[in-house]
């Protein structure tokens, strides 16, 4: 009985909540609080009140029979009113958002919105359709297709972790191409492949507003870079370009760096988790120089060793825009941090992201010697590099000097308690620190009543973290 019972209640757990059709579809896309902005400002009591009965009128005719009908009852008949109201009404932009929800209500609340709009035509106002995390696959593909065809205002669409794959992603592309006003598109974590790629690249070629374009997580490969590249050309508008976690290796950023000279806009490139070595690393050094928008880089976990970092290293002083490189979880070690140090001081980066490279003691050394130098660096990331107490001292004894930098992570190193105590030694002396990481060390009791004898000082300081350090209620 006891098993039984036990099975029961877990089945209670697991069971999914049924659908509610939303007969409020309408009224959601037209809150009463957005509606109260369409009425005359000298009606603003009487206008909440005819809220009210719009939100009920819409959902039976979307004319002007509905603000008619609403505002009569609302008590508010004066000449003109009416018109002014609806008006307003048509000019409102609107947003669809129905994310994380199980399959079978996401292809339901497709059905229900198609209906509607079959019936009202809500859709027309729509600019962003907000559609992530439902799983839907092809069938939702499908659907969601039929909705965007009646999305002619469409600004931003978002289907991220959809699975459509590229049969989801083709059945797509065949709408996409009439969204003239696309700005923003995010299509990752999907599966899509490189097919799936080719589908939406040649349909997006047409759509030259386009402004970000994510395709991260889609195992895309060399050859589905082949038609990101070819998509490029056309729409010279994209900002920000996410094709991280793809399998690009060597070869697919390879192809992507010949068209990187003609993005005149790409601010943001994210290629990380891409596998692309030191040689891939080293094509895209060959093109930086020329990237003049290009801010922000990302080559998180890409294998890049002592040679790829150096060809970087040997460009940044000529990338005058690039304000932010993340390296993290890449191979370059204490040598790599070597080359990095050696043109620090002249270039212009604002955020350094060196975490989890074992750059150790070393590393950190040869990198302090320059921080001084470095004006514009604000934030700067050794996470995960063992540098110890040695390195911590290190790093320690130059802070002072450093006037910029107000963000600093040190977690998991094997800082123990003499480490902690040269840091807060130098921490009173830094003016425009303000946030330092320390999680996950050694600090311990010890390290934690150094720390506190010389947080007096640290009038800057806003945000310490020291999680996982083994500190007690003495420490404490």
């Amino acid at each position: 009985r006891k098993n039984a019972g036990r099975g029961e209640k877990k089945g209670k757990k697991q069971e999914q909540a049924p659908y509610k059709p939303p007969s409020d579809i309408l009224a959601g896309l037209l809150p009463l609080g957005l509606l109260g902005k369409v009425w005359p400002p000298e009606r603003v009591l009487l206008g909440t009140r005819c809220c009210r009965w719009l939100r009920k009128e819409l959902l039976e005719h979307v004319e002007q029979v509905a603000v008619v009908a609403a505002t009569r009852k609302a008590g508010l008949e004066q000449r003109g009113a009416m018109g002014v109201v609806f008006n307003r009404l048509r000019r409102i932009q609107l947003s669809v958002q129905f994310e994380r929800q199980p399959q079978s209500h996401a292809l339901a609340f497709l059905d229900d919105l198609l209906a509607i709009n079959n019936h009202h035509q809500p859709l027309q106002n729509v600019v962003r359709f907000l559609f992530s995390g439902n799983k839907m696959g092809f069938e939702g593909a499908v659907r969601t297709s039929k909705v965007v065809q009646q999305l002619a205002g469409l600004t931003a669409l978002n289907l991220h972790a959809n699975s459509l794959h590229a049969r989801g992603t083709a059945e797509l592309s065949k709408v996409l191409g009439q969204c003239r006003a696309l700005k923003h598109l995010d299509i990752g974590m999907n599966n899509i492949g490189p097919d799936g790629t080719w589908s939406l690249c040649r349909t997006l070629r047409t759509c030259t507003r386009l402004t970000e374009l994510i395709i991260s997580d889609n195992r895309i490969g060399p050859d589905g870079v082949v038609s990101v590249s070819e998509m490029l050309l056309d729409c010279d508008r994209i900002q920000v370009l996410d094709l991280g976690s793809n399998s690009l290796e060597n070869d697919g950023v390879e192809e992507l760096a010949q068209v990187m000279t003609q993005c005149k806009a790409l601010a943001r490139l994210d290629l990380r988790g891409n596998l692309i070595g030191d040689e891939g690393a080293t094509c895209l050094a060959d093109v930086l120089a020329e990237c003049e928008a290009l801010t922000n880089l990302d080559l998180h976990f890409n294998h890049i060793g002592v040679e790829g970092v150096a060809s970087l290293a040997g460009v940044l002083a000529d990338c005058k825009a690039l304000h932010r490189l993340d390296l993290g979880e890449n191979e370059i070690g204490a040598e790599g941090a070597g080359r990095l140090a050696e043109v620090l001081g002249d270039c212009h980066l604002r955020h350094l992201a060196l975490g989890a490279n074992l750059i150790r003691d070393e590393g950190a050394e040869r990198l302090a010697g320059v921080l001084s130098a470095c004006t514009a660096l604000t934030h700067l990331d050794l996470g995960y590099n063992m540098i110890g107490d040695r390195g911590a001292g290190e790093l320690a004894s130059v802070l002072g000097a450093c006037n910029s930098l107000t963000y600093l992570a040190l977690g998991w190193n094997g800082i123990e308690a003499e480490g902690a105590r040269m840091l807060c030694s130098a921490l009173g002396q830094c003016k425009a620190m303000t946030h330092l990481d320390l999680r996950s060390n050694g600090i311990g009791d010890e390290g934690a009543a150094r720390l506190s004898a010389g947080l007096g000082n640290c009038r800057g300081l806003s945000r310490l973290e020291l999680g996982s350090n083994g500190i007690g209620d003495e420490g404490g």
